[in-house]
């Protein structure tokens, strides 16, 4: 994937990935590994919507809501952004709203 920086999501800009297969051992893995942890509190209205299913195969959608420098480093750009995972069927498993800070292209 090519490097990325601030200017190349604009408010609006809509990306999305491949279809990634879940077995149910990678699932349980996951929840062995992962939950709780005190990062899925540092996410702003994460939400399991749906179960995921062994056998689903997950793909995210991810739309840049909000887009601007920051105030304090203006060689950094905050991206406001609404995340959702989807299964196979098109259905939304997962949302969340992330912030990301990341570099301004250079001059």
């Amino acid at each position: 994937m090519p490097e990325r920086y601030f200017e190349d999501y604009p408010p609006g800009a809509v990306f999305e990935g491949g279809g990634i297969p879940v077995s149910e051992a990678e699932i349980l893995e996951f929840a062995r590994k992962y939950d709780p942890q005190a990062m899925h509190t540092g996410i702003d209205e994460l939400r399991w919507v749906r179960p995921v299913r062994p056998g689903d195969v997950l793909r995210v959608r991810i739309t840049v809501t909000e887009a601007r420098r920051s105030r304090s480093k203006p060689e950094q750009g905050v991206v406001h952004s609404f995340a959702e995972v989807l299964n196979q069927k098109g259905e939304v498993v997962m949302t969340l709203k992330p912030i990301s800070l990341l570099r301004c292209r250079p001059e």
